[in-house]
């Protein structure tokens, strides 16, 4: 049987341990410990975060129409109708 010189056994084990740190940091490291305002948008990952991520008041406010943004002349004839407004209405 072939026995592994002790430069490859140790080349496993630094293999093992450096394939197995990012899994145990993610299990060691959560939400509570990261500093407030130390994350910006540099550090996030495109599309990776979900609304269940953010606060109810940002949800809301990236949710949320901003008052003066649609006027008449950015809707096309007929794009709003009253079944649209008050759909229980009709």
């Amino acid at each position: 049987m072939w026995r592994p010189s002790p430069a490859t056994a140790i080349a496993l084990v630094a293999l093992f341990v450096a394939a197995g740190g990012p899994a145990g940091a993610a299990q060691l490291i959560d939400g509570d410990d990261i500093k407030t305002g130390s994350i910006g948008s540099k550090q996030v990952k495109d599309r990776s975060l979900a609304p269940r991520d953010l606060s109810k008041g940002t949800v809301r406010r990236l949710t949320a129409t901003a008052d003066g943004s649609i006027v008449a002349a950015k809707l096309a004839d007929g794009a709003v109708t009253t079944r649209a407004l008050a759909p229980a209405a009709c």
